[in-house]
């Protein structure tokens, strides 16, 4: 009898030695989606936060609350969008001058980011830990891989990229150098 996974029956070693292969594989993947596929910051801090930002939407079930946001509370397990992103550096050392997504162009700028205007962001043009940013509604951070991490609702996740802010245009980006 033929067995349409292996050819022919495998012995219980066969077996594990497949789905410990198979399992190891799918970590990977996994690995690369929330991850950023290998990419790293130019800049170490950048890199921390968005490892921070990583971990905390990848391991926690953080919550999205406008009003118990946890502005600068690393710990916290409830943010809006530009609490998300402010704590994210708030968390490996780098004190934003921002509260919310309205001045968080001004917080940075001073702390030392370059602000760059643009609606319209392809992943090609982005560098790892660079801060979209829509004055008036979201921010969210890109992490590589064509991919974005946010708290812009309940759970706080990795997201394929958004280049036009799901359809809204963006106000341009934030950039460490």
């Amino acid at each position: 009898m033929a067995y349409a996974f292996w050819g022919t029956k495998p012995n219980l070693n066969q077996a594990v030695n497949r789905l410990n292969s198979q399992t190891l594989n799918l970590g990977g993947i996994i690995g690369g989606i929330t991850g950023g596929n290998g990419q790293h910051a130019t800049d170490e801090q950048v890199e921390a936060a968005v490892q921070w930002a990583i971990n905390k939407a990848s391991n926690n079930y953080i919550t999205y609350s406008q009003t118990n946001r946890n502005l600068k509370n690393p710990s916290g397990m409830s943010f809006d969008c530009s609490s998300f992103v402010i704590t994210a550096f708030y968390a490996v050392g780098v004190d934003i001058n921002a509260t919310y997504t309205g001045d968080m162009r001004a917080g940075f700028t001073a702390a030392g980011w370059t602000w760059i205007p643009g609606t319209r962001w392809e992943a090609s043009q982005l560098l790892r830990g660079d801060i979209l940013l829509d004055e008036q509604i979201h921010t969210q951070m890109y992490i590589g891989d064509n991919q974005d991490v946010n708290c812009g609702s309940t759970p706080a996740k990795v997201i394929p990229h958004s280049v036009d802010n799901f359809g809204r245009g963006w106000d341009g980006i934030l950039r460490k150098l």
